[in-house]
């Protein structure tokens, strides 16, 4: 058996933007800092604390920005996330389990069913190798799970509704 939480894995949220005016906005790379994450036998089963999402910084081409947005800045974006599309307060906990684990050399499938906002759908994550790392993409489209992409200025300046979560752990 492995556990996994913020003290020996990272787990990240990429979000992208989108619309007329997104010159002025920002991609963001931000970070749970409250997870635990149970692998035994090929099961996995993992629960996210939406409430401890955090601000790294903006991205820009692919890359961190970290004078891009102030505190301030920060500050806002989680409030608007908190308020707008996660409502931690209603949905205080994200969950996972695993349905099935394919291993090979070098990459990893896991096939399972994320609970979020109160819906629950299939989704596949899958690994490779980067170093001495595994690191898991999820590509979460929002609106499967009933939550409108954050939009600001009638429109002009949203959040895609697809976003991608990384999770990233040593591997033995």
């Amino acid at each position: 058996m492995s556990t996994f939480n913020q003290d020996n894995s990272r787990c990240q949220i990429f979000t992208f933007k989108e619309g007329l005016l997104s010159k002025v906005a920002h991609d963001l790379q931000l970070k749970v800092n409250r997870y635990e994450v149970i692998w035994r036998d090929g099961n996995v089963e993992a629960t996210f604390d939406p409430r401890s999402i955090s601000v790294v910084h903006a991205m820009k081409r692919g890359r961190g920005n970290p004078r891009a947005l102030s505190g301030g800045d920060k500050d806002k974006i989680l409030e608007n996330m908190f308020r707008d599309v996660l409502s931690p307060d209603r949905f205080p906990e994200i969950r996972f389990t695993a349905d099935s684990v394919t291993e090979s050399k070098n990459r990893l499938e896991v096939n399972g069913t994320l609970e979020l906002q109160g819906v629950r759908r299939q989704v596949r994550a899958t690994a490779a190798r980067e170093g001495q790392d595994w690191v898991f993409s999820v590509p979460i489209h929002q609106p499967d799970f009933g939550i409108k992409p954050f939009s600001a200025l009638m429109g002009t300046i949203k959040i895609k509704p697809s976003l991608t979560v990384r999770f990233a752990f040593a591997a033995k």
